[in-house]
Protein backbone atom coordinates (compact mmCIF):
# COMPACT_ATOMS: atom_id res chain seq x y z
CA UNK A 1 0.00 0.00 0.00
CA UNK A 2 1.17 2.97 -0.58
CA UNK A 3 2.09 6.41 1.85
CA UNK A 4 -0.56 8.72 0.17
CA UNK A 5 -3.70 6.29 0.25
CA UNK A 6 -3.74 6.30 4.34
CA UNK A 7 -2.87 9.56 5.18
CA UNK A 8 -5.26 12.16 4.33
CA UNK A 9 -4.17 15.31 1.87
CA UNK A 10 -3.55 17.34 5.00
CA UNK A 11 -1.56 14.82 7.14
CA UNK A 12 2.50 15.08 7.07
CA UNK A 13 4.68 12.05 8.22
CA UNK A 14 7.76 13.37 10.32
CA UNK A 15 10.50 11.03 10.54
CA UNK A 16 14.00 10.98 12.58
CA UNK A 17 16.49 8.71 11.78
CA UNK A 18 18.59 8.31 15.09
CA UNK A 19 20.98 5.44 15.69
CA UNK A 20 18.73 3.13 17.86
CA UNK A 21 15.35 4.17 17.02
CA UNK A 22 13.54 5.56 13.52
CA UNK A 23 10.95 8.02 15.20
CA UNK A 24 7.59 8.84 13.28
CA UNK A 25 5.00 11.48 14.42
CA UNK A 26 1.76 11.99 11.88
CA UNK A 27 0.55 15.25 12.49
CA UNK A 28 -2.83 16.95 10.81
CA UNK A 29 -2.24 20.48 9.66
CA UNK A 30 -6.08 21.50 8.78
CA UNK A 31 -6.88 19.83 12.67
CA UNK A 32 -3.17 20.74 14.14
CA UNK A 33 -3.50 17.81 16.12
CA UNK A 34 -1.14 14.97 16.85
CA UNK A 35 -2.81 11.70 14.90
CA UNK A 36 0.06 8.96 16.09
CA UNK A 37 3.34 8.82 17.32
CA UNK A 38 5.68 5.69 16.89
CA UNK A 39 9.04 3.98 16.85
CA UNK A 40 10.92 0.95 15.78
CA UNK A 41 14.97 -0.34 15.72
CA UNK A 42 16.56 1.71 13.65
CA UNK A 43 18.52 0.27 10.19
CA UNK A 44 19.96 3.06 9.24
CA UNK A 45 23.29 0.67 8.40
CA UNK A 46 21.38 -1.69 5.73
CA UNK A 47 18.48 -0.24 4.64
CA UNK A 48 16.67 2.71 6.53
CA UNK A 49 13.68 1.75 5.04
CA UNK A 50 13.13 -1.07 7.12
CA UNK A 51 12.81 0.22 10.21
CA UNK A 52 11.04 2.89 8.60
CA UNK A 53 8.22 1.38 7.28
CA UNK A 54 7.84 -0.68 10.97
CA UNK A 55 7.47 2.58 12.55
CA UNK A 56 4.98 4.01 10.03
CA UNK A 57 2.87 0.53 10.67
CA UNK A 58 2.68 1.15 13.63
CA UNK A 59 1.36 4.86 13.43
CA UNK A 60 -0.96 3.66 10.18
CA UNK A 61 -2.46 0.79 11.05
CA UNK A 62 -1.02 -0.38 7.93
CA UNK A 63 1.72 -2.12 5.90
CA UNK A 64 3.13 0.50 3.59
CA UNK A 65 5.71 -0.01 0.57
CA UNK A 66 5.98 2.76 -0.91
CA UNK A 67 7.61 5.44 0.68
CA UNK A 68 8.40 7.69 -2.22
CA UNK A 69 5.94 10.53 -1.12
CA UNK A 70 5.90 14.65 -0.54
CA UNK A 71 3.79 13.74 2.24
CA UNK A 72 6.89 13.40 4.52
CA UNK A 73 9.96 15.60 5.96
CA UNK A 74 12.74 13.71 7.86
CA UNK A 75 15.54 14.93 10.31
CA UNK A 76 18.77 11.96 10.93
CA UNK A 77 21.19 11.94 13.55
CA UNK A 78 22.26 8.52 12.75
CA UNK A 79 25.41 7.20 13.16
CA UNK A 80 26.42 9.33 15.75
CA UNK A 81 24.90 12.33 13.92
CA UNK A 82 27.17 14.91 12.24
CA UNK A 83 30.47 14.47 14.05
CA UNK A 84 32.70 17.24 13.10
CA UNK A 85 36.79 19.23 13.80
CA UNK A 86 36.81 23.10 14.90
CA UNK A 87 40.51 24.02 14.84
CA UNK A 88 41.20 27.60 15.07
CA UNK A 89 44.01 30.22 15.95
CA UNK A 90 42.82 31.69 19.64
CA UNK A 91 41.42 29.36 22.02
CA UNK A 92 38.62 32.15 23.11
CA UNK A 93 38.15 33.58 19.93
CA UNK A 94 38.30 31.98 16.30
CA UNK A 95 38.45 27.92 17.87
CA UNK A 96 35.25 28.72 20.04
CA UNK A 97 33.63 30.75 16.90
CA UNK A 98 33.96 28.07 15.08
CA UNK A 99 32.69 25.43 17.90
CA UNK A 100 29.57 27.70 18.17
CA UNK A 101 28.98 27.55 14.42
CA UNK A 102 28.83 23.81 14.51
CA UNK A 103 26.78 23.28 17.33
CA UNK A 104 24.21 25.68 15.85
CA UNK A 105 24.45 24.11 12.00
CA UNK A 106 23.10 20.49 14.37
CA UNK A 107 26.69 19.17 14.91
CA UNK A 108 28.39 16.90 17.51
CA UNK A 109 32.07 18.53 17.56
CA UNK A 110 34.15 15.82 18.31
CA UNK A 111 37.26 17.89 18.90
CA UNK A 112 38.45 21.33 18.90
CA UNK A 113 42.19 22.46 18.39
CA UNK A 114 43.81 25.69 18.64
CA UNK A 115 47.08 27.43 17.22
CA UNK A 116 49.30 25.29 14.76
CA UNK A 117 48.28 22.05 14.51
CA UNK A 118 50.76 18.98 15.38
CA UNK A 119 51.60 15.94 13.58
CA UNK A 120 49.95 14.12 16.64
CA UNK A 121 47.18 16.44 16.48
CA UNK A 122 46.19 15.49 13.09
CA UNK A 123 46.88 11.91 13.78
CA UNK A 124 44.13 12.32 17.11
CA UNK A 125 41.84 14.14 14.39
CA UNK A 126 42.47 11.46 12.42
CA UNK A 127 41.17 8.71 14.72
CA UNK A 128 38.25 10.78 15.58
CA UNK A 129 36.61 10.42 12.30
CA UNK A 130 34.98 13.64 11.70
CA UNK A 131 32.48 13.88 8.91
CA UNK A 132 33.83 17.77 8.26
CA UNK A 133 36.76 19.43 9.66
CA UNK A 134 36.33 23.11 9.80
CA UNK A 135 39.41 25.67 9.55
CA UNK A 136 38.98 29.09 11.41
CA UNK A 137 41.56 31.30 11.82
CA UNK A 138 42.53 35.15 11.75
CA UNK A 139 40.07 37.70 11.48
CA UNK A 140 39.73 39.02 7.88
CA UNK A 141 42.89 40.62 6.52
CA UNK A 142 44.93 39.21 10.14
CA UNK A 143 47.12 36.55 11.04
CA UNK A 144 47.66 34.02 8.01
CA UNK A 145 50.29 32.17 9.21
CA UNK A 146 48.93 29.51 11.80
CA UNK A 147 45.61 29.24 9.24
CA UNK A 148 48.28 28.46 6.14
CA UNK A 149 49.77 26.22 8.30
CA UNK A 150 46.95 23.94 9.73
CA UNK A 151 45.18 23.64 5.82
CA UNK A 152 48.59 22.01 5.03
CA UNK A 153 48.78 19.63 8.29
CA UNK A 154 45.10 18.66 7.09
CA UNK A 155 45.77 18.50 3.51
CA UNK A 156 48.97 16.53 3.24
CA UNK A 157 47.98 13.94 6.31
CA UNK A 158 46.99 10.32 5.11
CA UNK A 159 44.38 8.69 5.85
CA UNK A 160 42.58 11.88 6.65
CA UNK A 161 39.09 12.17 4.35
CA UNK A 162 37.08 14.25 6.26
CA UNK A 163 34.98 17.13 4.21
CA UNK A 164 37.32 20.53 4.71
CA UNK A 165 35.74 23.22 5.15
CA UNK A 166 37.35 26.79 5.18
CA UNK A 167 36.16 29.81 7.48
CA UNK A 168 39.41 32.04 8.36
CA UNK A 169 40.74 34.84 7.09
CA UNK A 170 39.25 35.58 3.36
CA UNK A 171 43.11 36.94 2.29
CA UNK A 172 44.84 33.55 2.29
CA UNK A 173 41.33 31.56 0.02
CA UNK A 174 43.74 31.62 -2.85
CA UNK A 175 46.89 30.46 -1.58
CA UNK A 176 44.17 27.50 0.42
CA UNK A 177 42.99 27.02 -2.98
CA UNK A 178 46.24 26.06 -3.99
CA UNK A 179 47.35 23.75 -1.09
CA UNK A 180 44.79 21.51 -1.43
CA UNK A 181 44.80 21.74 -5.39
CA UNK A 182 49.21 20.61 -4.95
CA UNK A 183 46.93 17.45 -2.26
CA UNK A 184 44.67 16.43 -5.00
CA UNK A 185 41.80 17.18 -1.97
CA UNK A 186 38.70 19.36 -2.76
CA UNK A 187 38.13 21.92 0.16
CA UNK A 188 34.48 24.22 0.08
CA UNK A 189 35.12 27.84 1.56
CA UNK A 190 32.62 29.90 3.38
CA UNK A 191 32.28 33.45 4.48
CA UNK A 192 34.74 33.74 7.89
CA UNK A 193 33.31 33.20 10.69
CA UNK A 194 34.98 36.02 13.43
CA UNK A 195 35.35 38.58 10.10
CA UNK A 196 36.70 41.30 13.06
CA UNK A 197 37.48 40.46 17.05
CA UNK A 198 33.58 40.84 18.40
CA UNK A 199 31.44 39.88 15.66
CA UNK A 200 30.80 36.42 15.00
CA UNK A 201 29.09 35.49 11.54
CA UNK A 202 27.73 32.15 11.63
CA UNK A 203 24.60 31.96 8.74
CA UNK A 204 26.74 31.38 5.69
CA UNK A 205 28.89 28.68 7.29
CA UNK A 206 25.56 27.33 9.16
CA UNK A 207 24.19 27.36 5.41
CA UNK A 208 27.08 25.03 4.28
CA UNK A 209 27.70 22.97 6.83
CA UNK A 210 24.17 21.73 6.49
CA UNK A 211 24.20 21.58 2.59
CA UNK A 212 27.26 19.26 3.52
CA UNK A 213 25.35 16.81 5.30
CA UNK A 214 22.57 16.76 2.97
CA UNK A 215 24.76 15.92 -0.11
CA UNK A 216 27.64 14.17 0.83
CA UNK A 217 27.36 13.00 4.66
CA UNK A 218 23.96 10.95 5.16
CA UNK A 219 24.36 7.52 3.83
CA UNK A 220 20.38 6.52 4.40
CA UNK A 221 19.42 3.98 1.68
CA UNK A 222 16.19 4.73 -0.09
CA UNK A 223 15.74 8.14 1.98
CA UNK A 224 15.08 11.16 -0.04
CA UNK A 225 18.62 13.44 0.29
CA UNK A 226 16.57 16.83 0.36
CA UNK A 227 14.41 16.48 2.80
CA UNK A 228 16.84 15.87 5.29
CA UNK A 229 18.56 17.98 7.95
CA UNK A 230 20.35 17.05 11.16
CA UNK A 231 18.47 16.27 14.07
CA UNK A 232 19.32 19.23 16.50
CA UNK A 233 19.21 21.43 14.61
CA UNK A 234 15.53 20.59 13.81
CA UNK A 235 14.84 21.20 17.51
CA UNK A 236 16.42 24.33 17.77
CA UNK A 237 14.46 25.32 14.42
CA UNK A 238 11.18 24.55 16.97
CA UNK A 239 12.78 26.65 19.62
CA UNK A 240 13.28 29.52 17.79
CA UNK A 241 9.80 29.19 16.27
CA UNK A 242 8.24 28.95 19.57
CA UNK A 243 10.29 31.60 21.20
CA UNK A 244 9.11 34.10 18.37
CA UNK A 245 6.09 33.26 17.59
CA UNK A 246 4.54 32.98 13.57
CA UNK A 247 2.17 36.00 11.47
CA UNK A 248 -1.10 35.57 14.33
CA UNK A 249 0.98 34.48 17.14
CA UNK A 250 2.91 35.65 20.14
CA UNK A 251 5.84 33.90 20.92
CA UNK A 252 6.97 32.98 24.05
CA UNK A 253 9.95 34.70 24.15
CA UNK A 254 13.46 34.13 25.23
CA UNK A 255 13.78 30.66 26.57
CA UNK A 256 15.80 27.29 27.23
CA UNK A 257 15.25 24.02 26.44
CA UNK A 258 16.78 21.11 28.10
CA UNK A 259 17.05 17.92 26.10
CA UNK A 260 18.33 14.64 28.48
CA UNK A 261 19.36 11.87 26.64
CA UNK A 262 21.32 8.45 27.09
CA UNK A 263 24.32 9.36 25.49
CA UNK A 264 24.30 13.70 25.88
CA UNK A 265 22.09 16.36 27.77
CA UNK A 266 21.68 19.37 24.89
CA UNK A 267 20.51 22.80 25.44
CA UNK A 268 19.51 25.75 23.51
CA UNK A 269 18.50 28.94 24.66
CA UNK A 270 17.08 32.09 22.50
CA UNK A 271 17.80 34.98 22.86
CA UNK A 272 20.37 38.14 23.15
CA UNK A 273 23.07 38.93 25.12
CA UNK A 274 22.19 41.57 27.80
CA UNK A 275 24.65 42.76 30.91
CA UNK A 276 23.30 41.51 34.14
CA UNK A 277 22.77 45.35 34.90
CA UNK A 278 24.73 48.59 33.86
CA UNK A 279 27.15 48.15 36.19
CA UNK A 280 28.16 44.95 34.16
CA UNK A 281 30.86 44.73 31.24
CA UNK A 282 30.70 42.20 28.84
CA UNK A 283 33.58 40.47 28.31
CA UNK A 284 34.58 36.98 25.30
CA UNK A 285 33.09 36.26 22.34
CA UNK A 286 29.59 37.93 21.63
CA UNK A 287 27.18 34.93 21.71
CA UNK A 288 24.87 33.83 19.46
CA UNK A 289 20.88 34.67 19.94
CA UNK A 290 20.48 30.73 19.33
CA UNK A 291 22.83 28.98 21.35
CA UNK A 292 23.08 25.27 21.50
CA UNK A 293 25.60 22.84 23.67
CA UNK A 294 26.50 19.11 23.92
CA UNK A 295 27.21 18.04 26.85
CA UNK A 296 28.72 14.15 25.86
CA UNK A 297 29.79 13.36 29.15
CA UNK A 298 26.51 13.90 30.58
CA UNK A 299 24.06 10.82 29.23
CA UNK A 300 21.87 9.13 31.46
CA UNK A 301 23.54 5.69 29.74
CA UNK A 302 26.72 6.19 27.98
CA UNK A 303 27.48 9.15 30.95
CA UNK A 304 26.80 8.28 33.90
CA UNK A 305 30.19 7.78 35.52
CA UNK A 306 30.73 11.12 35.51
CA UNK A 307 27.32 12.19 36.80
CA UNK A 308 28.21 10.14 39.51
CA UNK A 309 31.14 11.82 39.91
CA UNK A 310 29.81 15.42 40.36
CA UNK A 311 26.82 13.76 42.05
CA UNK A 312 29.54 12.85 44.85
CA UNK A 313 31.66 15.60 44.73
CA UNK A 314 28.96 18.11 45.55
CA UNK A 315 27.66 15.99 47.98
CA UNK A 316 24.67 14.84 46.68
CA UNK A 317 22.01 12.53 48.07
CA UNK A 318 24.09 9.26 46.86
CA UNK A 319 24.16 6.22 47.68
CA UNK A 320 25.33 2.72 47.53
CA UNK A 321 21.76 1.67 45.76
CA UNK A 322 22.46 4.47 43.58
CA UNK A 323 25.84 3.66 42.56
CA UNK A 324 24.60 -0.86 42.11
CA UNK A 325 21.83 1.06 39.80
CA UNK A 326 23.98 3.65 37.80
CA UNK A 327 27.18 0.52 37.48
CA UNK A 328 24.24 -1.84 36.18
CA UNK A 329 22.90 0.63 33.48
CA UNK A 330 25.79 1.48 32.35
CA UNK A 331 26.84 -2.37 31.30
CA UNK A 332 23.57 -3.14 30.06
CA UNK A 333 21.25 -0.11 28.92
CA UNK A 334 17.70 -0.92 29.76
CA UNK A 335 14.83 1.94 30.80
CA UNK A 336 13.30 2.23 34.19
CA UNK A 337 10.74 -0.40 35.12
CA UNK A 338 9.70 0.22 38.57
CA UNK A 339 9.33 3.29 40.79
CA UNK A 340 12.79 2.47 42.62
CA UNK A 341 14.75 2.86 39.80
CA UNK A 342 12.59 5.79 38.48
CA UNK A 343 13.74 7.79 41.07
CA UNK A 344 17.09 6.90 40.64
CA UNK A 345 16.46 7.94 37.00
CA UNK A 346 15.66 11.55 38.18
CA UNK A 347 18.48 12.48 40.67
CA UNK A 348 21.08 11.14 37.62
CA UNK A 349 18.85 13.75 35.50
CA UNK A 350 18.81 16.24 38.24
CA UNK A 351 23.03 16.71 38.54
CA UNK A 352 22.66 15.82 34.09
CA UNK A 353 20.57 19.23 33.61
CA UNK A 354 22.26 21.35 36.79
CA UNK A 355 25.66 20.76 35.34
CA UNK A 356 25.04 21.10 31.62
CA UNK A 357 22.84 24.94 32.32
CA UNK A 358 26.09 25.61 34.05
CA UNK A 359 28.25 24.84 31.15
CA UNK A 360 25.99 26.87 29.43
CA UNK A 361 25.10 29.76 30.72
CA UNK A 362 26.86 33.07 31.48
CA UNK A 363 28.83 34.20 34.53
CA UNK A 364 29.62 36.82 36.23
CA UNK A 365 33.40 37.65 37.82
CA UNK A 366 34.47 40.26 40.47
CA UNK A 367 37.19 42.16 40.51
CA UNK A 368 38.06 44.53 43.11
CA UNK A 369 40.82 47.45 42.11
CA UNK A 370 41.51 50.42 43.48
CA UNK A 371 39.05 52.54 41.81
CA UNK A 372 36.47 49.77 43.19
CA UNK A 373 34.26 46.63 42.04
CA UNK A 374 34.32 45.26 38.87
CA UNK A 375 31.73 43.09 37.68
CA UNK A 376 32.54 41.19 34.35
CA UNK A 377 30.04 38.74 32.64
CA UNK A 378 31.17 35.91 30.50
CA UNK A 379 28.32 34.48 28.72
CA UNK A 380 24.74 34.82 28.43
CA UNK A 381 22.31 36.18 31.48
CA UNK A 382 19.54 34.07 31.86
CA UNK A 383 18.39 34.99 35.14
CA UNK A 384 15.01 36.58 33.70
CA UNK A 385 14.28 33.93 31.17
CA UNK A 386 10.59 32.61 31.57
CA UNK A 387 10.03 29.61 29.92
CA UNK A 388 11.90 26.51 30.45
CA UNK A 389 11.06 23.43 28.12
CA UNK A 390 11.85 19.65 28.56
CA UNK A 391 12.50 17.03 26.35
CA UNK A 392 14.17 13.61 25.81
CA UNK A 393 13.41 10.19 27.59
CA UNK A 394 14.22 10.60 30.81
CA UNK A 395 12.22 13.93 31.12
CA UNK A 396 8.81 13.07 29.20
CA UNK A 397 8.54 9.90 30.77
CA UNK A 398 9.71 10.61 34.09
CA UNK A 399 6.93 11.17 37.16
CA UNK A 400 8.40 13.60 38.15
CA UNK A 401 9.57 16.14 35.41
CA UNK A 402 9.03 19.21 37.73
CA UNK A 403 11.85 18.04 39.65
CA UNK A 404 14.10 17.64 37.08
CA UNK A 405 13.53 20.73 35.76
CA UNK A 406 13.75 22.91 38.86
CA UNK A 407 17.65 22.07 38.57
CA UNK A 408 17.89 24.89 35.89
CA UNK A 409 17.06 27.62 38.64
CA UNK A 410 19.71 30.17 39.99
CA UNK A 411 21.02 28.55 43.03
CA UNK A 412 22.36 30.76 46.63
CA UNK A 413 25.04 27.99 46.31
CA UNK A 414 26.18 28.99 43.09
CA UNK A 415 25.30 32.62 42.65
CA UNK A 416 27.85 33.16 39.52
CA UNK A 417 26.32 31.24 37.39
CA UNK A 418 22.89 33.46 35.29
CA UNK A 419 20.49 30.65 35.43
CA UNK A 420 17.27 31.15 35.48
CA UNK A 421 15.05 32.80 39.17
CA UNK A 422 11.33 32.10 37.80
CA UNK A 423 10.52 30.51 34.72
CA UNK A 424 7.62 27.96 34.25
CA UNK A 425 8.32 24.51 33.53
CA UNK A 426 6.84 22.77 30.36
CA UNK A 427 7.32 19.50 28.67
CA UNK A 428 7.65 18.41 24.93
CA UNK A 429 4.98 15.51 26.31
CA UNK A 430 5.20 13.89 22.98
CA UNK A 431 8.10 14.29 22.04
CA UNK A 432 7.57 16.14 18.86
CA UNK A 433 10.15 19.10 18.98
CA UNK A 434 11.96 17.83 16.24
CA UNK A 435 8.89 16.99 14.28
CA UNK A 436 7.76 20.86 15.00
CA UNK A 437 11.57 22.15 13.40
CA UNK A 438 10.53 20.29 10.71
CA UNK A 439 7.32 22.08 9.67
CA UNK A 440 8.57 25.51 11.05
CA UNK A 441 9.66 26.88 7.17
CA UNK A 442 6.82 25.65 5.51
CA UNK A 443 4.16 25.64 7.61
CA UNK A 444 4.98 28.06 10.93
CA UNK A 445 1.52 28.94 12.43
CA UNK A 446 0.44 25.46 11.93
CA UNK A 447 3.60 24.06 13.73
CA UNK A 448 3.50 26.91 16.30
CA UNK A 449 0.07 26.10 17.62
CA UNK A 450 0.39 22.53 17.63
CA UNK A 451 3.63 22.72 19.52
CA UNK A 452 1.50 25.23 21.75
CA UNK A 453 -0.95 21.94 22.31
CA UNK A 454 1.78 19.71 22.67
CA UNK A 455 3.36 21.54 25.83
CA UNK A 456 2.47 20.26 29.08
CA UNK A 457 2.88 22.72 31.96
CA UNK A 458 4.37 21.04 34.95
Amino acid sequence: MRLKEVMSTSQKLLIDFGSTFTKVVVIDLEKESVVARSQAISTVSTDATLGLKEAVQKAVGESINDLDSDEYFASSSAAGGLRMICSGFVPDFSSEAAARVALGAGAKVVGTFSHKLTTSETKKIRDLDPDIILLAGGTDGGNSEVILHNAKMVAHSPGLDAHVLFAGNKETHDDIQGIFSLAKKPVLFSENVLPEIGKLNPDPCNSQIRELFIRHIVKTKGIREDILMPTPLAVLNAAKLLAEGAPGESGLGDLLVIDVGGSTTDVVSIGKQRPADSRTIIRGLPEPYAKRTVEGDLGLRYGLEKILEIATGDRANVDDELIRYTNFVSDTPKLPSNDIERSFETRLAQVAVREALERHVGKIEFIYTPSGEITYQYGKDLTGVKNVIGTGGPIVFSPEPRKILQAVLLSSNSPQFLKPRQPRFWVDQHYILYAIGLLASAFPEEAFRIMRKCLKEV
